[in-house]
């Protein structure tokens, strides 16, 4: 591995008076970079055209000439003077930090670190490259240079979207079939596009009934949306299962979104799931048509954050009193306080409705998430995947899929276990641990009173097991119960049920819910994604596929979301001369001597009608 200093370190400059170029352009590019790299200069001159070069010094007393011609169809340079002046000329020369000259220096650099800073480049422009006063748009434009020489013109690679998809089609087999989605006008233009890959429709009826959706913004030129849908695997991991490319998130585009999603899964979709995202209007109408068997839950962390706007930061943590309440009677409690103290933040919260984000009232599995981070985390992975282009956005996602899958069906078991998946095991364990204290009287073969070291009672309801089991699998989630609520949101045994379970004599490893099982966890990896690449991709010339029309928008593109401090206290200043708040004794208008600033901040306040 190079040192970061040879890394940056330009090639020494060669000579090039022997050099020939096919083309006027590259003879000029190549001229001029090597009088910038010996720290010359060279004077403005209109004697230039497309067949020649004339170089002269600023200064006119100065010998220098460069002249470059074209000789048996190449263009050589013809004739050569090097400077006599002082180098005291060549100071400042303002073509050594245009933007052409930075991104020759920094080719290879931008090459291995794409996300390199335009600070950064400053940075190194001084040290290695002896340009210590680089502005800061002309490092940012050799950057994007570089970069749209990487990359390709992004208006043309939507051209190339047809063959990449295609090429998708090419590498399947008839057991796992891509869904695939484009969208185009009238006019052949790129409008959206959904993707679901074949290997992952393959395993859907594997993963946990509880998918994740939402929408975040790409650097794409054309000011392009990302929607996601994401699910959990038996290792409680995070599983893009869905995305796609659209205008804007919006419903028009959230319909379209969860009407491909429901096509996509078609009979793999259980009749009862739990959908989990923002506070949306246009997701929860999508939702509400596209998906009719979802029950919709709300972020908990959207939601308080808008308490935090709307009423302040001291509000926040009795929602979360009352979003994670382990009783009902707990949750009873804090919804009463919440009532007492502030009647009109209680109000906002019932009108959400405590059925979408409660812990204690939610009635479908949630798998221990009341937040819609494994999306939010998502977008965070894809970070910088969401600032390439469009075509290489796609590319890179199918990329991340391939590895994803790889590395997760080479997992191994994790000592001892045989059976579940190696985080159900560990979680197993703890809570076995946990219920060896415990005292449990029974009723009947399923129902029991389980009393804690704490002296604590909870009912626990078993489900019935016989040869098949618990017969269709969507219906296992539902029949096992306990009144600490964590069976039913984990659809899996609490530690309160394993002391049940032990008293019986049965095997704890039959309650868990079969996404949890190691061999169902490998099913879902089994079917591996082929690699493709974006190479010899040619346009459909018979149909060609148009950029969408550019829509500007105001403002530096955003890259990370900042989340604002609502209602924080800002600084009051106070006068210490009479003794007023709202200003300080600079701009004073009370100012018993008048001075400049004083004067200034009376008279403005006169002409406001203020004084």
């Amino acid at each position: 591995m190079e040192s970061i200093e040879e890394q940056w370190n330009p090639p020494t400059s060669t000579d090039i008076l022997s050099d020939s170029w096919m083309d006027i352009a590259s003879a000029k590019k190549a001229a001029k970079t090597w009088i910038l790299d010996r720290g010359e200069s060279w004077a403005p001159t209109d004697q230039n055209n497309q067949k020649r070069l004339q170089l002269h010094c600023l200064l006119s007393s100065c010998s220098f000439h460069l002249r470059v011609a074209s000789k048996d169809r190449l263009f050589r340079i013809a004739s050569y003077t090097p400077h006599d002046c002082p180098p005291s000329t060549h100071a400042n020369f303002k073509p050594r930090n245009s933007a052409w000259y930075i991104s020759s220096l920094v080719e290879r650099d931008v090459t291995i670190n794409r996300q390199i800073k335009p600070k950064e480049i400053r940075e190194r422009a001084g040290l290695y490259h002896q340009l210590p006063r680089v502005p800061y748009m002309p490092a940012w434009r050799a950057r994007e240079r570089l970069r749209d020489t990487l990359d390709g013109d992004e208006g043309a690679s939507f051209n190339l979207i047809p063959a990449w998809l295609a090429r998708i089609e090419e590498e399947e087999d008839e057991t796992s079939v891509s869904w695939l989605d484009l969208d185009i006008t009238d006019d052949r233009r790129f409008q959206a596009l959904f993707v679901m890959l074949g290997p992952t429709r393959s395993f859907l009826h594997t993963i946990r009934p509880f998918y994740a959706l939402d929408g975040t913004h790409t650097r794409s030129r054309y000011n392009l949306t990302l929607l996601i849908a994401v699910g959990l695997d038996g290792e409680d991991r995070i599983l893009p299962l869905a995305w796609a490319l659209v205008p804007g998130e919006n419903e028009r585009w959230w319909n379209w979104f969860c009407d491909n999603l429901a096509k996509a899964f078609g009979d793999d979709l259980y009749p009862h799931f739990v959908v989990i995202s923002d506070r949306d209007k246009g997701l929860l109408n999508a939702v509400e048509s596209k998906l009719p068997g979802a029950t919709h839950a709300m972020c908990c962390q959207h939601i308080a954050e808008n308490i935090h706007k709307r009423f302040g930061k001291e509000y926040k943590a009795p929602f979360w009193a009352i979003a994670r309440a382990q009783s009902q009677s707990a949750f009873d409690t804090a919804v009463q306080a919440l009532q007492r103290d502030a009647p009109q933040v209680e109000e906002y919260i019932a009108s959400i409705g405590y059925e979408s984000f409660a812990f204690a009232c939610f009635p479908r599995p949630r798998f221990g998430h009341d937040t819609s981070n494994i999306v939010e985390s998502t977008n965070s992975m894809w970070r910088e995947i969401r600032e390439l282009p469009p075509l290489q956005l796609l590319d890179g996602i199918y990329q991340w899929n391939l590895t994803t899958f790889y590395e997760r069906y080479r997992l191994p078991l994790a000592p001892g276990n045989s059976i579940l998946s190696n985080i159900a095991y560990q979680s197993y364990k703890y809570r076995e641990t946990a219920a060896r204290g415990f005292r449990v009287l029974p009723s009947s073969e399923t129902n029991f009173l389980v009393t804690t070291s704490r002296g604590a009672d909870f009912i626990v309801k078993l489900p019935v097991l016989n040869n098949e089991h618990f017969t269709p699998a969507y219906m296992r989630i539902q029949e096992g119960s306990c009144s600490c609520l964590k069976y039913q949101d984990y659809a899996a045994p609490c530690s309160h049920a394993i002391a049940c379970i032990q008293y019986l004599g049965l095997d704890p490893y039959e309650y868990f819910h079969p996404f949890y099982r190691w061999n169902v966890l490998k099913a879902t990896y089994s079917d591996p994604i082929r690699p493709i690449t974006l190479q010899g991709l040619q346009p459909k010339e018979e149909e060609p596929l148009f950029p969408p029309i550019k829509r500007a928008k105001r403002g530096r593109p955003k890259v990370a979301r900042i989340r604002a401090n609502y209602k924080d206290k800002k600084r009051e200043y106070h006068c210490s001369v009479c003794l007023q708040s709202g200003h300080n004794r600079r701009v004073c208008p009370n100012q018993p001597v008048e001075h400049g600033r004083a004067q200034r901040a009376r008279d403005q306040l006169v002409v406001e009608g203020k004084y």
